[in-house]
């Protein structure tokens, strides 16, 4: 016990970070400031050895699509607007030059909004290869049989269908169900009314938080030849909130080796629009106070059924996998609901006035580009003993990286899986 509770102290020595260490982080990455827009970091960690006469035999996973084009109207947004300001001599030689890089990226992104990319394909390939070469109990046999299923968005069917095919090519012989349908949509997305309106609830604060955070000027009079063209004819704040977004967005297309952006914005600036992102990602989708912390009830469907299809397949004589693939939206709160690495933090943000004291965030550790990259995904790997009296095992992967819970084990990373069902349930039965 003496040595879980060291574990767990020093698990929040390594999570706690303040908005200076952010800004640092992103003077040596900016990308970072891209949130959930994050390219996936492939880990170069090492597993720890599974307790003697351990081995895996069935692995559940739930994993983000891999990187996309932006959604929504933020490339035809820009580019129109540019456009129409060069059209009327209103841009000034570095606006031009930043126009010339908005209309490569629209030509590139248009009809594509939302959808996967080739970075996106290659990220679900690599985590499939590493799901066979780092178990392959499981996978490299001829018994194992794997039941796949994807929310019914293209980006996520074709990011479960690459890694199917990784898996297959690494071995011919693998049994596969995949599906997508609007009939599992209750447990791989799910949504009600409650939910959509508090998340409307949070538009207000966003416009509160931007208002209060975002400095245009500076931009705006290096654009722009005339100060009263941005000042009367377009919306300057959202003019640079959507170059921001297509800044920290690039590094999820090929377009990233020709094209950049990041250079618009100081760490300083990049750090002003990424904490209020961050706040909003909290909010809508974390234990924040600010969303009657509901959010992660709205994963209850999926953990049962991510408890159900593990106590099913610890029955089976031979080894299998249960990979679902979806969406951030989902990852997010997941990992509050099972209380992993931290993410269920309820923190204090509500500040001494109007506003919300939001740098309180990174202050605790809490940062969504650690949470949400694309493709980001949870994995529990169970391990069975040659001594079928001995109790599963189970440890849980977070982006493929060793994740702790919040429960006492003198095995870590490894946890009786008894123990982790119980407390899960409560989490079910309690939220």
């Amino acid at each position: 016990m003496k040595k879980n509770i060291l574990q767990l102290f020093l698990f929040g020595i390594c999570m706690s970070v303040n908005a200076q260490n952010v800004i640092e982080e992103f003077k040596k990455n900016p990308s970072l400031a891209g949130s959930q827009s994050v390219v996936y970091t492939v880990p170069t960690c090492k597993y720890t050895a599974a307790p003697k006469g351990y081995t895996p035999f069935y692995l559940s996973h739930y994993g983000r699509h891999g990187s996309r084009y932006h959604n929504g109207d933020i490339y035809k947004y820009t580019y129109n607007l540019m456009k129409k300001a060069d059209e009327e001599g209103e841009l000034s030689t570095f606006g031009k030059e930043v126009y010339s890089k908005v209309r490569l990226l629209y030509n590139e992104a248009n009809g594509r909004e939302g959808d996967l990319t080739s970075i996106g394909a290659q990220q679900h390939k690599g985590i499939a290869a590493r799901m066979y070469n780092n178990f392959p109990e499981i996978f490299a046999g001829k018994q194992t049989c794997i039941d796949a299923r994807s929310t019914v968005v293209i980006r996520s069917i074709l990011s479960m269908e690459n890694a199917l095919q990784q898996l297959s090519a690494l071995n011919p012989k693998l049994s596969i169900r995949h599906d997508a349908t609007e009939h599992d949509m209750y447990f791989m997305n799910y949504s009600n009314n409650e939910v959509d309106s508090i998340r409307l609830a949070t538009k207000k604060m966003q416009r509160k938080m931007y208002a209060k955070n975002i400095k245009y000027d500076s931009l705006m009079r290096k654009l722009f030849v005339n100060e009263g063209y941005w000042h009367d004819s377009i919306d300057a704040r959202k003019l640079t909130i959507y170059l921001f977004k297509l800044a920290t967005h690039i590094q999820n297309s090929e377009i990233r080796k020709s094209v950049e952006l990041l250079s618009l914005f100081t760490p300083q600036e990049l750090y002003d629009q990424w904490v209020v992102n961050n706040a909003m990602w909290y909010i809508k989708y974390a234990n924040a106070s600010q969303s009657n912390q509901a959010m992660p009830k709205t994963q209850i469907n999926l953990l049962h059924q991510i408890i159900n299809d593990a106590d099913s397949c610890l029955k089976l004589p031979y080894p299998s996998a249960s990979l679902r693939y979806g969406h951030d939206t989902v990852v997010l709160p997941l990992l509050c609901l099972m209380g992993i690495d931290g993410a269920d933090k309820n923190i204090d943000i509500n500040g001494t006035d109007k506003h919300m004291d939001i740098d309180k965030l990174p202050d605790n550790g809490w940062c969504d580009y650690k949470y949400v990259p694309m493709a980001c995904n949870i994995q529990l790997v169970f391990y069975r003993s040659k001594n079928y009296k001995d109790p599963v095992l189970v440890k849980v992967l977070r982006n493929e990286k060793e994740a702790h819970l919040n429960i006492a084990t003198d095995k870590w990373p490894y946890y009786e899986w008894g123990e982790v069902k119980g407390y899960l349930m409560a989490n079910i039965l309690y939220n």
